[in-house]
Protein backbone atom coordinates (compact mmCIF):
# COMPACT_ATOMS: atom_id res chain seq x y z
CA UNK A 1 0.00 0.00 0.00
CA UNK A 2 2.81 2.42 0.85
CA UNK A 3 4.47 1.63 -2.47
CA UNK A 4 1.33 2.60 -4.37
CA UNK A 5 1.03 5.85 -2.41
CA UNK A 6 4.69 6.68 -3.10
CA UNK A 7 4.31 5.94 -6.82
CA UNK A 8 1.17 8.08 -6.97
CA UNK A 9 3.06 11.01 -5.46
CA UNK A 10 5.77 10.63 -8.08
CA UNK A 11 3.42 10.31 -11.06
CA UNK A 12 0.83 12.99 -10.24
CA UNK A 13 3.22 15.98 -10.43
CA UNK A 14 4.45 14.78 -13.82
CA UNK A 15 0.95 14.54 -15.25
CA UNK A 16 0.05 17.96 -13.85
CA UNK A 17 3.10 19.57 -15.46
CA UNK A 18 2.28 17.96 -18.79
CA UNK A 19 -1.32 19.15 -18.57
CA UNK A 20 -0.21 22.73 -17.81
CA UNK A 21 2.10 22.93 -20.82
CA UNK A 22 0.35 21.77 -24.00
CA UNK A 23 3.52 22.31 -26.05
CA UNK A 24 5.59 19.90 -23.99
CA UNK A 25 8.41 18.05 -25.71
CA UNK A 26 7.21 15.24 -27.90
CA UNK A 27 4.70 17.18 -29.95
CA UNK A 28 5.37 17.09 -33.69
CA UNK A 29 7.27 19.84 -35.43
CA UNK A 30 4.81 22.31 -37.05
CA UNK A 31 4.13 21.56 -40.73
CA UNK A 32 5.57 24.95 -41.76
CA UNK A 33 8.90 23.80 -40.27
CA UNK A 34 9.06 20.39 -41.95
CA UNK A 35 12.00 21.29 -44.23
CA UNK A 36 13.92 23.18 -41.54
CA UNK A 37 17.12 21.44 -40.47
CA UNK A 38 18.57 21.82 -37.00
CA UNK A 39 22.06 23.28 -37.01
CA UNK A 40 25.11 21.90 -35.26
CA UNK A 41 26.35 23.17 -31.93
CA UNK A 42 28.24 26.15 -33.39
CA UNK A 43 26.60 29.56 -33.42
CA UNK A 44 25.13 30.73 -36.70
CA UNK A 45 26.20 33.79 -38.67
CA UNK A 46 24.09 36.92 -38.24
CA UNK A 47 20.96 37.16 -40.37
CA UNK A 48 21.07 39.66 -43.25
CA UNK A 49 19.53 42.18 -43.02
CA UNK A 50 20.13 42.18 -39.28
CA UNK A 51 17.32 43.77 -37.24
CA UNK A 52 17.99 47.07 -35.49
CA UNK A 53 20.33 46.68 -32.53
CA UNK A 54 18.73 47.57 -29.20
CA UNK A 55 15.20 46.95 -30.46
CA UNK A 56 12.95 43.92 -29.90
CA UNK A 57 13.02 41.19 -32.55
CA UNK A 58 10.69 42.53 -35.27
CA UNK A 59 8.66 39.34 -35.88
CA UNK A 60 5.16 39.33 -34.36
CA UNK A 61 5.03 36.45 -31.88
CA UNK A 62 1.90 37.54 -30.03
CA UNK A 63 -0.22 34.96 -31.87
CA UNK A 64 2.54 32.72 -33.19
CA UNK A 65 2.54 28.97 -32.75
CA UNK A 66 5.35 28.06 -30.35
CA UNK A 67 6.39 24.45 -29.80
CA UNK A 68 9.10 23.17 -27.47
CA UNK A 69 11.40 20.54 -28.99
CA UNK A 70 14.26 18.84 -27.11
CA UNK A 71 15.96 18.12 -30.45
CA UNK A 72 16.56 21.87 -30.81
CA UNK A 73 17.94 22.38 -27.29
CA UNK A 74 17.88 20.02 -24.36
CA UNK A 75 18.11 21.00 -20.71
CA UNK A 76 20.91 19.08 -19.06
CA UNK A 77 20.51 20.50 -15.56
CA UNK A 78 17.54 20.82 -13.23
CA UNK A 79 18.73 24.02 -11.56
CA UNK A 80 16.16 26.07 -13.49
CA UNK A 81 12.42 25.60 -13.88
CA UNK A 82 11.33 24.69 -17.40
CA UNK A 83 9.92 27.58 -19.40
CA UNK A 84 6.28 27.55 -20.37
CA UNK A 85 5.33 28.45 -23.93
CA UNK A 86 3.88 31.73 -22.64
CA UNK A 87 7.17 32.58 -20.89
CA UNK A 88 9.00 31.95 -24.17
CA UNK A 89 6.52 34.20 -26.00
CA UNK A 90 6.98 37.02 -23.46
CA UNK A 91 10.76 36.75 -23.60
CA UNK A 92 10.80 36.84 -27.40
CA UNK A 93 8.58 39.92 -27.34
CA UNK A 94 10.71 41.82 -24.82
CA UNK A 95 14.32 40.72 -25.40
CA UNK A 96 16.57 43.07 -27.38
CA UNK A 97 18.51 42.36 -30.56
CA UNK A 98 22.27 42.45 -29.90
CA UNK A 99 25.30 41.85 -32.14
CA UNK A 100 26.62 38.29 -32.17
CA UNK A 101 30.10 39.24 -30.92
CA UNK A 102 28.63 41.19 -27.99
CA UNK A 103 26.25 38.31 -27.26
CA UNK A 104 29.14 35.80 -27.24
CA UNK A 105 31.68 37.83 -25.28
CA UNK A 106 29.77 40.53 -23.39
CA UNK A 107 27.23 38.47 -21.47
CA UNK A 108 27.47 35.66 -18.92
CA UNK A 109 26.25 32.37 -20.35
CA UNK A 110 24.62 29.87 -17.98
CA UNK A 111 25.20 26.26 -19.00
CA UNK A 112 22.78 23.40 -18.79
CA UNK A 113 19.45 25.16 -19.00
CA UNK A 114 18.92 25.81 -22.72
CA UNK A 115 15.43 25.15 -24.04
CA UNK A 116 14.41 25.36 -27.65
CA UNK A 117 11.79 24.69 -30.23
CA UNK A 118 9.89 26.05 -33.19
CA UNK A 119 7.96 29.24 -33.82
CA UNK A 120 5.60 29.83 -36.73
CA UNK A 121 4.48 33.41 -37.36
CA UNK A 122 2.40 34.26 -40.42
CA UNK A 123 3.46 31.04 -42.14
CA UNK A 124 7.21 31.58 -41.53
CA UNK A 125 9.14 29.10 -39.41
CA UNK A 126 11.96 29.95 -37.02
CA UNK A 127 13.95 27.87 -34.56
CA UNK A 128 14.34 29.39 -31.07
CA UNK A 129 16.61 28.74 -28.11
CA UNK A 130 16.35 30.45 -24.74
CA UNK A 131 19.15 30.33 -22.18
CA UNK A 132 18.87 31.03 -18.42
CA UNK A 133 20.19 34.42 -17.43
CA UNK A 134 18.40 36.36 -20.15
CA UNK A 135 19.87 35.24 -23.47
CA UNK A 136 18.39 33.64 -26.56
CA UNK A 137 18.69 33.33 -30.30
CA UNK A 138 16.47 32.79 -33.29
CA UNK A 139 17.57 30.79 -36.33
CA UNK A 140 16.07 31.57 -39.73
CA UNK A 141 15.43 28.89 -42.38
CA UNK A 142 18.63 29.91 -44.21
CA UNK A 143 20.67 29.00 -41.11
CA UNK A 144 21.48 32.57 -40.05
CA UNK A 145 20.51 33.90 -36.62
CA UNK A 146 19.47 36.90 -34.58
CA UNK A 147 20.91 37.10 -31.05
CA UNK A 148 18.82 38.36 -28.13
CA UNK A 149 19.41 39.60 -24.59
CA UNK A 150 17.03 40.59 -21.80
CA UNK A 151 19.11 43.68 -21.02
CA UNK A 152 21.32 45.91 -23.10
CA UNK A 153 24.89 46.36 -21.97
CA UNK A 154 25.93 49.79 -20.85
CA UNK A 155 28.79 51.31 -22.84
CA UNK A 156 32.07 51.02 -20.92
Amino acid sequence: MRLIAALTLLVLPLTNVAAQDPARPGLPKPAACAGFKTAGSSQSAEHVPYPRIGQPWPVDVSKATIVKDPLVARRTADHFRPLSVEQVRKQLMRYYVVPRTEWEHGYSHVAGGDEGGWLVSRGRCFMWTMRPGGLGWIVYPDGTAVYLAAELRRPS
